[in-house]
């Protein structure tokens, strides 16, 4: 509809320099940036850590820094990371107070500021800088590759402005291990995966999962000890697209407050959630049979259907496929009823 009088130009002209101004600074042309939990001031590793973030590994570009509608901000000299913290060696921080962020205008004009690096030998190593722009509410920094061992420092809101409380000393988390367990929903059985370790009251306790399948999955929930139980339950694995049949592992993190650093990341060993073959080489003579033994690692539960039979779907894989050198009737399995 054109419009009709002098207002409503202005209205139109208004609505279609507001819409060519977002797209020549290219606000929504960001990336999100990896492992946003785990890059706070925080985050500690060691020489021990098996989770460690390299930005070596990023490209070039902007990058949004929100999480869940919550707004990341690096953190400047005022609030500056210890060595060892934003989950790597090598921390990277804002040279400025990270109140300068206040200053910026929200209509997506680029600023440029200066970097440190925090090392074994200089609080401020200079010689880098990005550029930063505020479109709207969210800021947004354009980034660049780094050295291995360094990484882009990001806390959450629950940080940001604010002194940590140093990491407890006589933490025992003991033997970490995940246990497989099965629960029910009324009559319909789940599973679930419990991160067992030693808890102490009044402590906090970040958890990590890794699974591993296809891809690398990482999951970081934050609880209080107390009586909580740290799991991760079917529906968590089924909002990623992962069956059973991967490998998974649970690290733990130790803090005294919410705003606290955490101890760097222990973790238990892999566990394999799925069917494992027994017998992974049989001898199967012209005319002879074979047999195959199966062993599950997680409970089973089963759902019952109305003629009371106990029916188990089983999906099985063949990553290499059927070998086209062996004349085979079938390769995989339908179904098991137990």
């Amino acid at each position: 509809m054109m419009p009709t009088n002098k207002t409503q130009m202005s209205v139109w002209t208004a609505l279609v320099l507001t819409v060519c101004w977002t797209h020549i600074n290219g606000c929504n042309n960001t990336s999100p940036l990896p492992n946003m939990i785990g890059r706070s001031r925080a985050d500690l590793v060691d020489a021990n850590s098996l989770t460690l973030i390299h930005d070596f590994y990023i490209s070039s570009g902007w990058y949004s820094v929100t999480v869940n509608g919550a707004q990341y901000h690096m953190p400047g000299s005022d609030y500056m990371p210890d060595e060892n913290a934003c989950g790597t060696h090598e921390p990277i921080y804002l040279k400025a107070n990270q109140t300068e962020l206040d200053n910026l205008n929200e209509n997506g004009t680029e600023k440029s500021m200066n970097l440190c690096k925090r090392t074994a030998v200089l609080k401020c190593e200079e010689g880098m800088d990005i550029k930063v722009r505020k479109c709207g509410t969210s800021i947004q920094y354009f980034l660049q590759p780094t050295n291995r061992v360094e990484a882009y420092c990001f806390d959450p809101p629950n940080l940001q402005g604010k002194d940590l409380i140093a990491y407890p000393t006589d933490v025992d988390v003991g033997v970490i291990t995940v246990k497989p367990s099965l629960e029910f929903n009324g009559s319909t059985p789940y599973s679930v995966f419990i991160c067992n370790f030693k808890t102490e009251p009044n402590r906090y306790y970040t958890i990590t999962w890794k699974i591993i399948q296809d891809n690398t999955i990482t999951i970081t929930r934050e609880a209080i000890a107390g009586n909580a139980t740290f799991r991760l339950t079917e529906s968590d694995l089924n909002a990623y697209k992962i069956i059973m049949g991967f490998n998974i592992r649970c690290g733990v993190q130790v803090s005294a407050a919410l705003n606290g650093q955490r101890t760097p990341q222990k973790d238990s060993e892999y566990y394999f959630a799925g069917i494992k073959v027994l017998t992974p080489t049989i001898n199967i003579p012209k005319g002879g049979s074979g047999t195959i033994v199966f062993q599950l690692t997680v409970p089973v539960g089963c759902k019952y259907n109305q003629s009371n039979l106990c029916l188990l779907n089983v999906h099985m894989r063949n990553p290499i496929g059927c070998s086209s050198g062996v004349a085979m009737q079938k390769c995989g399995l339908d179904n098991i009823t137990p």
